[in-house]
């Protein structure tokens, strides 16, 4: 059966179905639903409404959340592998060990998030919105993140390498343990961190790059990125 809105989704639920490939759930009302380790594989979920709702450890891998209103739901342990979240809202929202890989956040809104352990593998956060947040041993190894806004969130041992931070904004960010190894910072704001804390061996740097008072880019092995002269 083909699920069309949030009326059928729950009453299926109910009745002990949890597989819903496919669901057609555009801007559909789910706001304080429980419906954990639910499957809407592929499901076309834009501007749908899951705030304060429980989808612990659903697998939501290629569904299309663009636009979507996540704030303070229960994504723990979820697979979002490849979900399509551009411009969706999941502040204050318990994202623990969950999976975004390859996923895209462009634009997110995720302020005050726990994201701790979480998989962002190869995603793309272009412009996101994640200040605030708990990102502890989040793996964001080969994510785009050009111009995020990862401000006084703590990074404790996040796993940055290869990462695209271009632009970023890590201005208070925790990031004792963390490894920004061979990943881009030019451009991005590292003031006020402890940045020697961290391992950002090799990482790229330019002369916008702007670095907490009294760090040695070169002492701490990063790259200087010379750009051709005009």
């Amino acid at each position: 059966m083909q699920i069309r809105g949030s009326f059928q989704l729950l009453e299926a639920y109910r009745n002990g179905d949890r597989r819903f490939q496919g669901a057609q759930l555009s801007a559909a009302n789910l706001e304080g639903s429980t419906l954990k380790g639910i499957a809407l594989c592929s499901a076309n979920m834009k501007c749908v409404r899951l705030e304060l709702s429980d989808l612990r450890e659903a697998d939501l891998s290629g569904a299309d959340l663009e636009g979507a209103n996540l704030n303070g739901i229960n994504l723990c342990k979820a697979n979002l592998n490849r979900a399509r979240l551009e411009k969706a809202m999941f502040s204050k929202a318990n994202l623990e060990n969950a999976n975004f890989a390859n996923a895209d956040l462009s634009k997110t809104t995720a302020i005050g998030s726990n994201f701790t352990g979480v998989s962002m593998w190869g995603a793309t956060l272009t412009k996101a919105a994640i200040d605030r947040s708990n990102l502890q041993r989040a793996d964001f190894r080969g994510a785009t993140l050009g111009f995020a806004n990862l401000s006084r969130s703590n990074l404790t041992d996040a796993n940055f390498e290869r990462a695209n931070l271009r632009g970023a904004k890590l201005s208070n960010a925790i990031v004792e343990g963390a490894s920004f190894r061979y990943s881009d910072l030019r451009g991005a704001n590292l003031t006020k961190t402890k940045l020697r804390r961290a391992d950002v061996t090799q990482a790229m740097y330019d002369a916008n790059t702007l670095f907490p008072a009294g760090f040695d880019p070169t002492s701490a092995g990063m790259h200087q990125y010379e750009y051709a002269d005009s």
